[in-house]
């Protein structure tokens, strides 16, 4: 008699746990459409198979419009943890040496970084020389000269005697003859040692350069540390507000989400499901199981 009375409720437990158990594995089994010549086996594919596209429109739609709103961006952007935390990493980055903070930027190696440096040394050398070898050299030097020589013979003239004489009788042509070879050998030194003397120069400004902080910089022209994380503070809340709206416009976040989960194989999306809802889709397994006992007590005294 006993066992009688316990047949209904356990097989109630039995029918409720596989019930469940089966509509739970039913969200994603068969994983594929199930064909039979021409017709369709019912309920193939899975729930979330077959729907998976609008499940992906309907998560990204969510998303856009109650998580990741303008509002709640902005919010989160602009609290106060955030502006301190971007403002100490700004004046973390300004406290290194400019060498580093390049390197950090830019990802590269440091002997990739110092072959791009003396790169651009050498461009900047070479434009340099090139425009210095377009300067009128000749024409300049042998100006300066006559100017310079005129002056003296000027001077000489003015103290009278013999050499007073021969000063008036120097014409001016007659000293560009003379001033004129010492121009264009002036304009040809120039040209052939313009970049063999920029070059080392400029190499080595570039060099004092990078071990310079920015900070150090900042503070010679009269800027204080508290002036200055003012500033990134100002400037990134300023950034923020000006531009959030401008960004959200055109960061399609539920085409993103949507385009995401449409990408994701279905086995992907099952172990997305079951890695956040495992837990709550075994409860409802052993729901039905308690559920069908509870039926089949029940049952029993009816």
């Amino acid at each position: 008699m006993s066992l009688s009375l316990l047949a209904g409720p356990l097989i109630g437990a039995v029918i409720g746990y596989f019930t469940n158990y089966l509509a739970v594995k039913m969200l994603f089994r068969p994983r594929n459409e199930v064909r039979i010549g021409s017709w369709t086996v019912p309920m193939t594919p899975g729930v979330i198979p077959k729907g998976k596209s609008r499940l992906a429109r309907a998560i990204g739609k969510a998303i856009s419009e109650n998580l990741l709103t303008e509002d709640e961006l902005s919010k989160h952007l602009l609290n106060e943890d955030t502006v301190n935390a971007v403002t100490d990493k700004a004046v973390d980055f300004l406290n290194h040496e400019i060498r580093e903070d390049v390197i950090a930027v830019t990802g590269v190696a440091e002997e990739e970084y110092d072959a791009r440096r003396d790169k651009v040394v050498d461009s900047i050398s070479s434009y340099v020389s090139e425009e210095v070898n377009k300067l009128p050299i000749k024409d300049e030097v042998t100006r300066i000269i006559v100017e310079g020589a005129k002056e003296k013979l000027g001077e000489l003239a003015a103290e009278g005697g013999m050499i007073a004489m021969v000063a008036m009788m120097l014409p001016e042509e007659k000293i560009r003859e003379l001033a004129e070879p010492l121009g264009w050998k002036a304009e040809q030194f120039i040209n052939e040692n313009a970049y063999g003397y920029i070059q080392p120069v400029l190499h080595d400004k570039v060099s004092q350069l990078e071990q310079e902080r920015p900070m150090d910089i900042l503070n010679d022209l009269d800027l204080e540390d508290s002036q200055i994380r003012d500033f990134i503070s100002k400037t990134y809340r300023n950034l923020i507000s000006d531009n959030i709206g401008r960004v959200m416009e055109h960061l399609d976040i539920a085409g993103m989400v949507e385009n995401k989960i449409n990408e994701m194989s279905v086995e992907e999306l099952e172990t997305l499901v079951l890695s956040v809802m495992n837990k709550e889709l075994n409860m409802i397994v052993r729901l039905g199981a308690l559920i069908g006992f509870v039926i089949g007590t029940v049952n029993v005294f009816i």
